[in-house]
């Protein structure tokens, strides 16, 4: 069986995005009822359930996004997982995906006409997975992190030209990574599920150095896992949502502060 090897890359259709601007200006009593959409809603004549100031009936009329024909770009061996970022800070979104069986990163740097670039491969970790980006070296510009149980950093020198895989030691993940600020220091942390299915966060020391501290158990039920972060009880910390492919239940893992983490929800 031949392996899936290309990107697809969709884009809203320009036609849509005019129609729509169009569609949203062009009359301000769109259900012709002879009042103001406002003065609909404001009387409660028409719900407006998505606060968008037009009466949902309106809504409805509007068609659906049209998607142009995908565009393909070349990827390696079975590409896993995509990151998305300005890449070689110019200012519009890049995309790299993990390549498993060729051990190596695609990377598409965005022609800032709705398309992009001719792929470039970059060399990767032994069977990359999961793949991120962000800034982890402070020096302005999107890195690289992959993982496929251990973990590898690719830095990023500037205008999207990247090191080799520098693996992190110690660091080992069974999930998507997860890059932000856990601790608010102004370092980028890293969080992931690990193959004893803990949800564990690395802290950003500076200078290549990594501090292990949060370590939250999930279930013995093993499998890939998903990451998500927000600060889900409004206390200014970003907490964690953790699920794995063998489990059928939702963990919220809270951001207690000091660097600590606790489990105290599941869906």
């Amino acid at each position: 069986m031949e392996k899936y090897n290309e990107f697809f890359v969709f884009t809203l259709s320009p036609h849509f995005e005019l129609f729509f601007f169009a569609s949203s200006l062009q009359s301000t009593d769109c259900n012709h009822n002879g009042l103001d959409n406002r003065i609909d809603i404001a009387a409660g004549r028409s719900r407006d359930c998505n606060l968008n100031f037009v009466p949902d009936e309106c809504d409805a009329l509007r068609p659906l996004p049209a998607f142009e024909k995908p565009a393909k770009y070349p990827a390696g061996a079975y590409p896993r997982l995509t990151a998305v970022a300005d890449l070689d800070g110019d200012g519009a979104l890049d995309l790299a995906a993990a390549n498993s069986d060729s051990d190596n990163l695609t990377l598409l740097f965005n022609d800032r006409s709705g398309g992009f670039k001719k792929s470039i491969f970059l060399p990767a970790a032994r069977q990359p997975i999961f793949l991120s980006a962000g800034d982890l070296d402070q020096d302005g510009d999107h890195d690289l992190v992959s993982a496929s149980g251990p973990v590898a950093f690719y830095e990023n020198q500037g205008g999207g030209m990247f090191l080799d895989p520098l693996p992190l030691e110690g660091i080992s993940a069974n999930s998507n990574i997860s890059i932000r600020d856990f601790d608010r220091d102004g370092l980028q942390d890293l969080a992931a599920i690990s193959f004893g299915n803990f949800v564990e966060v690395f802290f950003n020391e500076g200078e290549s150095s990594w501090t292990r501290a949060g370590h939250v158990f999930l279930s013995p039920d093993q499998g890939y896992g998903s990451l998500a972060s927000a600060d889900f009880n409004g206390d200014g910390l970003l907490d964690l949502a953790a699920v794995t492919s063998n489990s059928s239940i939702l963990w919220v893992v809270i951001n207690e502060g000091n660097r600590g983490f606790v489990k105290t929800s599941r869906f």
